[in-house]
């Protein structure tokens, strides 16, 4: 079973009115783990920071602090801006 599939089983028991309290915990839970739920797309830009940032070496990380702080320009936006010099080979 996957989480679709037990999200789908927490919806019929939705449909069927609840009608027992491990019905009702079910779908509580249910729809704790939507609203918990983000996009692919999410993950991703975490994980193409995340490349970014641990291929910088000290100094560049210095660099990237010191710019966050003096301009208050946000960290992430300067890995993003970047990851062009650091994976020249992703898009």
């Amino acid at each position: 079973m996957d989480i679709e599939h037990a999200l789908e089983i927490a919806d019929e028991a939705r449909n069927d009115g609840y009608p027992t309290l491990a019905n009702q915990a079910l779908c509580f839970l249910a729809d704790h783990v939507r609203k918990l739920s983000v996009s692919e797309e999410y993950w991703r830009i975490g994980f193409d920071r995340y490349e970014t940032a641990r291929r910088m070496n000290p100094q560049q990380w210095a660099e990237a602090w010191a710019l966050n702080i003096s301009t208050g320009k946000p960290f992430d936006e300067i890995i993003d801006n970047l990851r062009p010099f650091m994976t020249p080979n992703v898009k």
